[in-house]
């Protein structure tokens, strides 16, 4: 065999050999579909390290005051991160001071307190209180201290309020947390249930209905972000758990401008009939409808005023109120004079029951109209 056929028979077993081997190492497909990526619902706040040629500490330290250093570092382009520790050392530490002068020289807020943060260690709520001295809104701390922390919504709350005045924060916290309507809803009635009373409030829970109301529709910052129409909202609030009687007690029937003026037909009903005046009980925010009982027994009522809780009941069955619900409303919302008359509970049961029958809730039998209360 010649020299040339020993070399083309090496090469084709060398060929073969490689072949195989290639055969032999597995293959890996790419999957059809990716794994999703989970993302954190707060992403964390990550400081990035500064990276400057220009001398910080000389800029600040030839500066007349911090608020001229942080201008020119700034025009500088120095990150916040070199900026904050080059104006404490040439002006030394004044909790404050610094973080005004750096944002009103332009400085990002989210940047600056996340410098502040990392340089002193501070946790949510020495943060919440750093940021009102520097002068941060209400609007503005809530969204940074849950980015800065990650917060739930009852570690915010606890956060924003290290003066103590939970209620007033309340809204802003909510508003944070970028709630829907059914998630504020359901904060509000689980702190009222469980008996959360703000430090400088006393006696009641806190929101009852008539604050979550407010907080919702004239509250800032929720009122300009949730929507929602006054009948509606006076459902989910029984609904939610509040309960007729002390929604009904605590949110007015109509709806009203800003100036006062009634701005629906049950407004307008109750203002045009002079309602309020026949309201006994003047704690009540809503008027009751007077059943006088003559001294001969006869007894009679505003058929006006009526109208004006029928309309009510018909909105609030336009929004799956149960007859429960509006029969509860109906029964508060009757008053008899004079009240020890023993025909007062046939009376007034009379007159609730009217009330509902005329705002197109179907008939039921009931044993009791004055015991709705226990039935609810």
């Amino acid at each position: 065999m010649s020299k040339i056929i020993k070399q083309s028979l090496t090469l084709i077993i060398l060929l073969l050999a490689t072949t195989a081997a290639i055969a032999q190492v597995p293959v890996l497909k790419k999957p059809l579909v990716p794994a999703p990526q989970i993302k954190p619902s707060v992403p964390p706040a990550v400081l990035k390290t500064p990276i400057t040629v220009v001398n910080a500490a000389g800029i600040a330290s030839n500066s007349p005051n911090r608020e001229e250093a942080a201008r020119r570092l700034k025009a500088q382009n120095v990150p916040v991160a070199a900026a904050l520790p080059a104006i404490r050392n040439a002006f030394g530490v004044e909790n404050g001071a610094e973080g005004r002068a750096l944002r009103a020289a332009g400085y990002g807020t989210a940047d600056l307190l996340l410098a502040i943060k990392q340089a002193d260690g501070l946790d949510a709520a020495a943060m919440s209180n750093r940021m009102r001295v520097i002068g941060i809104p209400l609007q503005e701390k809530g969204p940074a201290l849950r980015r800065l922390y990650g917060l739930d919504f009852d570690a915010l709350l606890a956060a924003m309020s290290e003066n103590g005045n939970s209620s007033t924060v309340f809204g802003y916290a909510l508003d944070a947390m970028d709630y829907n309507l059914e998630q504020i809803l359901q904060t509000g009635y689980r702190y009222f249930s469980g008996g959360f009373i703000p430090n400088h409030r006393t006696g009641h829970p806190y929101p009852g209905p008539g604050d979550l109301y407010d907080l919702i529709t004239t509250g800032i910052p929720l009122a300009g972000r949730i929507q929602v129409d006054h009948y509606m909202l006076y459902a989910r609030l029984m609904e939610t758990g509040y309960g007729p009687a002390l929604t009904w007690a605590q949110v007015r029937l109509g709806t009203y401008s800003s100036n006062g003026a009634p701005a629906d037909s049950v407004s307008r009903c109750l203002v045009s009939t002079n309602f309020r005046e026949d309201t006994p009980q003047d704690q009540l925010i809503n008027p009751v409808v007077r059943v006088e009982i003559a001294p001969g027994g006869v007894a009679s009522h505003s058929e006006a005023h009526r109208r004006c809780y029928v309309d009510f009941l018909e909105r609030l069955r336009a929004n799956r109120v149960t007859h429960a619900f509006a029969s509860q409303i109906a029964n508060d919302a009757v008053y008899c004079a004079p009240d020890t008359n023993p025909a007062c509970a046939v009376e007034t049961a009379k007159v609730a029951k009217q009330m509902v029958n005329e705002a197109g809730y179907p008939e039921q039998k009931r044993r009791d109209w004055g015991s709705l209360e226990k039935q609810v």
